[in-house]
């Protein structure tokens, strides 16, 4: 009999340059989630996100993600999640954006996801250094 909960960390630190107020395969990090023997079925619950991002534009406050099961970006697992980044202490241009998820996912015969990014100002960019997201089961 299993008592409490097991939490697992994922860490993907592939930089993403060029991100803008659209989605593009491009801009998306692959993830493998961890799944116990690997690219079985995930079923677990996605507990937090953080996206740490640098070279952020001017007026781009805003970061919203997305997470899919298909590469093409059309099985949604986690719908768009905007939230507020917050600004480094030692740079005005370095920013990360933080969500408390508290998603249950199941993903059918593989545990890669798909995030994608995007943020609110057509004329900026922002460059995505890392993502660590922690979920439990």
């Amino acid at each position: 009999m299993k008592v409490g909960n097991f939490y697992h960390r994922v860490v993907n630190t592939t930089a993403i340059p060029g991100v803008t107020n659209a989605y593009a395969a491009a801009r998306r990090h692959t993830i493998s989630l961890g799944s116990y023997p690997a690219g079985t079925t995930f079923i677990g619950k996605i507990e937090g996100i953080i996206v740490q991002c640098s070279a952020v534009g001017g007026n781009v406050d805003d970061l919203t993600i997305r997470i899919t099961s298909d590469a093409a970006g059309n099985t949604v697992l986690i719908p768009d999640s905007t939230n507020t980044m917050d600004i480094g202490i030692g740079s005005a241009t370095d920013k990360v954006a933080s969500y408390q998820a508290g998603w249950v996912c199941g993903v059918t015969g593989i545990d890669t996801v798909y995030v994608w990014y995007k943020h609110e100002d057509a004329a900026q960019t922002a460059q995505i250094d890392s993502i660590v997201i922690t979920w439990s089961e």
